[in-house]
C-alpha cells in the first residue's frame, strides 16, 4: 500500500477513535468498551471500512456493535467536521472478531497442553 494511504488511513483511525471513545456519550453506547481496531480507506477516498471490536462475549460483543452501528450517522457528522480531506470518506462499520478468535484459540491450546500434561 503506498506511503500516503498508510498515512490517510492512520489518521482516519486516529480520529474516529477519538469520536467513538470521547464523543460518542450516548447511554445506550457508553455500556460498552469500542475499540477501533483498524481502518482502510478505498484508493479514491470515497469510502472507509472500519473495523471496531466490542470487550465481552459474543452475544454482547453483537449487541454493542449494533447499537453503534444505530449511531454511524452521529459518528460520520462528527468525522465529516473533523478530516481535512477534499472528500469526507464515506464509514462503514465491521465488528472485528480477531481477538475473541484468539482468545478461542488459546484456549484450545490451554486445553491440549493440560490434556497432554495429564497423560504423562
Amino acid at each position: 500500500m503506498p506511503y500516503r494511504m498508510d498515512k490517510v488511513n492512520e489518521e482516519l483511525h486516529k480520529i474516529l477513535s477519538d469520536i467513538i471513545l470521547t464523543e460518542l456519550n450516548e447511554k445506550d453506547a457508553s455500556a460498552y468498551l469500542y475499540t477501533v481496531t483498524s481502518v482502510k480507506c478505498s484508493r479514491d477516498l470515497q469510502n472507509a471500512t472500519v473495523f471496531v471490536s466490542v470487550l465481552g462475549d459474543k452475544e454482547k460483543s453483537s449487541h454493542g456493535f449494533l447499537i453503534l452501528c444505530r449511531h454511524l450517522k452521529k459518528i460520520q457528522s462528527l468525522f465529516s467536521e473533523r478530516i481535512h480531506l477534499k472528500y469526507t470518506p464515506r464509514l462503514y462499520l465491521k465488528l472485528d472478531e480477531t481477538a475473541a478468535y484468539a482468545e478461542r484459540i488459546g484456549r484450545l491450546i490451554d486445553q491440549v497442553c493440560r490434556h497432554e500434561h495429564e497423560e504423562k
